[in-house]
């Protein structure tokens, strides 16, 4: 439906700048004119068949071919005396002055359209048409005016195709951009007017976790807590999603040892964890304790909350989560391998399907946020993505991370 919406959008705007190029056209043609040259009328010449009818005073059947192009014809010779006419009107004369005739060469012959042809024998041959039936005044130009459009009409043309392509287009993104800032700043308005509301909602929900004495309510209060987690995890990545798409957020990339954010980010969940049945595993070799990365901080450890969350989501049975940090080389081409992994239930191949391919902002839900939240993060610092299912059961995603540039691909070595 937007796409339509755009393509109309582009539609009206190409046919109003249309109009505006049309008339600005036409007015720096009439300004070429004018600075270059004179204009000046023009008589057109009739065709050679009546000519050739006309010289050989031709009658009846031979001017059938003719029937219908025009309503009279006459031939004048030298003296100014009409040698030969067919259907000529009884107003008009049957002898011209030369200064009769100079006149209606140019335009009409009393109102009636005429086109004039000099005749092999000196004569003048006369063709006229109804009146009111054609605007005879054929524009001719300076030769200095007609090299002036030879040079401007190819630059005149590019600049009306410029315009009509790229003119709406930049109307079009700038409307969508205002829109697209509009949505952001709305979202970091709810995210920031829903802090105080979940904090609350948490607070309560843990003091009764922890004063009631009842399990059944204690078990209560724990779902709501839960649940106001989870809506608070989901107001943030909406509100970082719109800001890594709209360029809205203020990121600083800088040195992190990604190793030590891995420990940090997992310790952190597993400590939040109420459910058993999970257990949290971190396998990093040693040589890579002290290996660095040029990243945000805080995206890259929502990328590895988003990870982790989301197998404890789609896991209520419990299962075990492996964080690992793998040195990789292919070829000459050294890149280290992050995967979260799982060896729970695994996921749909349709919510993968839906997962790896390519979705719009605007298109965005609940549903895999996270998910798409991660491929974000990882598109912003030039990190490759693969996610998918294990072959024992359970869900991995995988981050490549290539050794190459720190500020292309954001990875280097302390």
């Amino acid at each position: 439906m937007r796409r339509i919406e755009n393509f109309i959008k582009y539609v009206i705007l190409a046919l109003f700048m249309f109009i505006i190029l049309l008339a600005a056209d036409f007015f720096i043609i009439m300004v070429i004119s004018y600075k270059t040259g004179s204009m000046s009328i023009l008589p057109s010449m009739p065709r050679e068949k009546i000519i050739s009818l006309a010289e050989s005073r031709a009658s009846g059947d031979e001017l059938e071919v003719l029937k219908g192009r025009w309503i009279f014809a006459m031939a004048i010779d030298k003296n100014g005396d009409v040698v030969w006419e067919h259907n000529l009107p009884d107003e008009l004369p049957r002898h011209y002055t030369i200064a009769q005739a100079a006149s209606f060469t140019r335009w009409y012959l009393q109102d009636y359209p005429v086109y004039t042809y000099i005749a092999d024998n000196g004569g003048i041959v006369v063709v006229g048409y109804e009146k009111d039936t054609i605007w005879k005044k054929e524009i001719i130009y300076d030769m200095s005016t007609f090299e002036a459009y030879v040079y401007l009409f190819p630059l005149i043309f590019i600049s009306n195709i410029f315009v009509l392509l790229v003119v709406p287009s930049i109307i079009i993104r700038r409307d969508a951009r205002r829109r697209e800032r509009e949505r952001t700043t709305w979202i970091a308005g709810v995210s920031h007017d829903i802090r105080t509301p979940l904090s609350l909602v948490l607070g309560y929900a843990d003091a009764i976790k922890q004063e009631s004495g009842d399990a059944e309510i204690a078990q209560k209060a724990q779902v709501i807590e839960n649940q106001a987690l989870r809506l608070k995890m989901l107001v943030t990545n909406l509100n970082t999603q719109n800001k890594l798409t709209y360029g809205m957020g203020k990121w600083k990339k800088e040195r992190c040892l990604l190793a030590a954010l891995i420990r940090e980010t997992v310790c952190g969940i597993a400590n939040c964890m109420t459910d058993e049945g999970f257990e949290f595993a971190i396998d990093i070799p040693d040589s890579l304790e002290k290996f660095c990365i040029y990243c945000d901080a805080e995206l890259a450890k929502r990328l590895i909350e988003n990870l982790v969350n989301n197998v404890v989501r789609h896991n209520p049975q419990g299962c075990t989560v492996t964080v690992s940090l793998t040195p990789k080389r292919l070829l000459a081409l050294r890149y280290y391998e992050m995967t979260v992994s799982d060896n729970g239930i695994g996921i749909e191949w349709e919510k993968l399907k839906n997962l790896r391919a390519h979705a719009k902002p605007q298109k965005l839900s609940e549903h895999g946020l996270g998910l798409r939240l991660v491929k974000q993060i990882a598109s912003f610092h030039h990190w490759g993505v693969r996610m998918g299912n294990n072959e024992g059961g359970g869900f991995y995603c995988r981050i490549f991370i290539i050794a190459c540039s720190r500020r292309v691909f954001g990875i280097f070595p302390l």
